[in-house]
């Protein structure tokens, strides 16, 4: 179970890259007035965003259950540290993604 957990997180890991490389090619899209390919990229990036968060639930969803299988209680706080830089990141990458014009 640990090493789909680490899948998973690797999967978060790799979403975010690519929502931040979309990003980016959205931005350069406009900056070439691509207005079609700007918009082809955003929504690329809000799709990884999306599946983010999917991986997100479901990483939760396993820490959860490694824990009970462990005999312990889940605590969310606990797993802040594994995490906390790759959310705030992501929030970041969201703000952006939803703010592109």
């Amino acid at each position: 179970m640990g090493k789909m957990l680490e899948k998973i997180i690797d999967s978060m890991m790799d979403g975010l890259k690519d929502g931040q490389m979309f990003y980016e090619y959205a931005k350069e899209a406009k900056e070439c007035g691509a207005a079609d390919l700007a918009t082809y990229f955003i929504m690329r990036a809000k799709t990884r965003l999306q599946m983010l968060n999917e991986d997100h639930a479901k990483a939760i969803e396993l820490i959860k259950k490694i824990e009970m299988e462990k005999g312990k209680t889940y605590e969310e706080g606990k797993w802040d540290c594994l995490h906390q830089h790759f959310m705030k990141e992501k929030e970041k990458l969201d703000y952006l993604v939803l703010s592109f014009k």
